[in-house]
């Protein structure tokens, strides 16, 4: 079984506009050490520009229709000749994120971490967690992460490495019903249970070992971690 460890890894970031507390994103970054990797992708989308310049975080990709980035910080970045960028037209089927999820599958990007994805529009929020499905479908293991969550996409059985900053560990069934559901080494454990699309009975668990193990049969779990604050 395949064996997540959300806090490593990644080959690219993908930084969003949503709203953002940039000091706890920065010490989040730094926890990670994702930025040390001078082969990492960086992909910003849009407003997502705007974040990665208050991070003070250089992007190799820009990508969107760029209709909500600030026009002066827009053109700083456009007329920087080691950043790729991708214009798309505002009458387009795909949102900006999307489009970045397309991005990562042409670059082969293994693992991406999203952060910028929550806070905001809510219909983009649902649309930017949902996208996580898309990055599964591409082979990509993709994470969306801000200062008191972190959540993956998972399709079959796997091990969870316990993090230590997050209390919480849910799962969240995107299918009609999970069957064969199996959860140990966590303080609330389940044997050959279900889980209906929504239901809250996974909500607010606790890995107990070193790794949470999740069997089921088939289905699409949402799985978060999370924390009621960052210190």
């Amino acid at each position: 079984m395949q064996v997540v460890n959300v806090l490593k890894d990644y080959d690219t970031l993908i930084i969003t506009g949503g709203r953002m507390d940039v000091k706890a994103i920065r010490r989040f970054l730094d926890d990670l050490e994702v930025m040390k990797s001078d082969k990492l992708n960086i992909i910003a989308v849009d407003g997502g520009i705007e974040r990665a310049d208050e991070l003070g975080i250089k992007p190799t990709h820009i990508i969107g229709d760029f209709d909500t980035v600030d026009p002066d910080v827009l053109k700083r970045y456009m007329m920087d000749e080691s950043i790729q960028v991708d214009s798309y037209r505002p009458e387009k089927d795909e949102t900006d994120t999307e489009l970045a999820a397309d991005l990562c599958k042409r670059l082969e990007s293994k693992k991406v971490l999203i952060i910028g994805a929550l806070g905001g529009r809510m219909d983009h929020e649902l649309s930017n967690i949902f996208l996580l499905e898309k990055f599964n479908q591409y082979g990509i293991m993709a994470a969306i992460a801000d200062e008191l969550n972190v959540m993956v996409y998972m399709t079959e059985s796997f091990y969870y490495e316990k993090l230590s900053s997050y209390k919480y560990f849910s799962l969240i069934s995107l299918s009609d019903k999970i069957e064969g559901l199996n959860i140990s080494g966590c303080k609330y454990t389940l044997s050959n249970g279900s889980l209906n699309q929504f239901s809250s009975l996974c909500i607010s668990n606790e890995i107990t070992d070193e790794q949470a193990e999740v069997k089921f049969k088939q289905g699409k779990i949402l799985v978060i971690s999370s924390r009621d604050r960052f210190n």
